[in-house]
């Protein structure tokens, strides 16, 4: 008899301790490196603050980020 990972309650405290923030952490960092308009120096800062505060820091990111640079132009 097989289950599913997700009727164990650890897998979903996984998923919301580990998993979620991670992506949170990845997408913040990618976002710093590739959002255009930003001088290295705040750059450099925000890179360290998401490195040393990565939960914090991805979310203080996400709720800063209309005040630097523009998004990367989309491909195509």
């Amino acid at each position: 008899m097989t289950r599913n990972l997700f009727d164990q309650p650890f897998a979903l405290l996984l998923l919301l301790l580990v998993v979620i923030p991670f992506i949170l952490f990845v997408s913040a960092l990618v976002d710093i490196l590739r959002r255009e308009g930003v001088d290295g120096v705040t750059r450099l800062t925000w890179v360290v603050v998401v490195l040393v505060l990565p939960l914090v820091g991805a979310v203080l990111w996400f709720a800063l980020r209309s005040r630097y640079g523009t998004p990367p132009a989309a491909a195509g």
